[in-house]
């Protein structure tokens, strides 16, 4: 099945869910459930009371204290990853994607940031 991915004026509305604050998608959630890309993008699923939640916003606390973002944990890393193939692109989103290393550095696995 393909994934039904928004238009770019869709995607730079999602924050119109969240009285324009940017949106964090991060890793993490319920392993019962994987979130689709269009129920994430469209429906602004995802949790926002995850341990990875919570880690990301501590990491925001210290460093950017007054900057208000939504996080949202949206299951593994390559759902992360397929949210920012979707986002990359688009100038007038203010969504942002963030993931840990886990165990990528021993298995020689990093992805390039640049």
């Amino acid at each position: 099945m393909t994934d039904f991915i928004r238009s770019d004026s869709g995607l730079g509305n999602y924050t119109l869910f969240y009285d324009s604050n940017p949106v964090l998608f991060v890793e993490g959630g319920k392993k019962k459930k994987q979130l689709e890309i269009n129920d994430i993008l469209e429906k602004g699923e995802g949790l926002s009371d995850t341990n990875d939640c919570i880690f990301w916003n501590g990491l925001k606390n210290i460093f950017t204290p007054n900057f208000n973002i939504i996080i949202k944990s949206v299951g593994d890393k390559s759902t992360v990853l397929k949210v920012f193939e979707a986002i990359k692109n688009n100038p007038l989103n203010k969504s942002y994607v963030a993931i840990d290393r886990d165990y990528d550095c021993f298995l020689n696995q990093l992805i390039d940031s640049n």
